[in-house]
């Protein structure tokens, strides 16, 4: 870990736990022990709240976007709206690493349309619709 904090690479450590964390949601492991400068961290809400403070727009969208995921593959419409709506306009007007980028929007229009078919609010379609659309776009032109 002193490597890591003299090469800078503690952040990269800090985009990994929210990935570690989804791989032991998804096959029911059990939560490892992190190294003490990054203790906290193991915490998605916590680490998502520090990358906020810390202006770290790639972790956010990193942590953001597996949260979609898991949403969306555990049918939690509920957390899903929650989560749409708290960062659909912070992430708006900000910059996000692009593979974040991509993945979000591909992941926030399928969990558009499952929460459309769910509740039948048409902002939840035109998102979706949206989402499809810069996918799309996207698709066509090449990342």
């Amino acid at each position: 870990l002193n490597q890591m904090a003299r090469y800078n690479r503690i952040r990269w450590y800090k985009c990994l736990i929210p990935i570690t964390n989804a791989t032991i949601n998804l096959s029911g492991g059990k939560q490892r022990q992190l190294y003490d400068s990054v203790l906290g961290y193991e915490d998605d809400e916590h680490n998502l709240n520090k990358a906020f403070e810390e202006n770290d727009m790639m972790r956010c969208g990193i942590i953001v976007t597996i949260q979609m995921m898991g949403n969306f593959i555990f049918r939690n419409t509920d957390n899903a709206i929650a989560l749409l709506q708290k960062y659909e306009t912070f992430f708006a007007p900000r910059p996000m690493a692009q593979l974040c980028t991509v993945f979000g929007t591909f992941y926030s229009g399928l969990l558009a349309f499952h929460i459309f078919r769910e509740t039948q609010d048409r902002h939840w379609l035109d998102r979706g619709i949206h989402a499809m659309r810069e996918t799309e776009t996207w698709a066509r032109e090449g990342c």
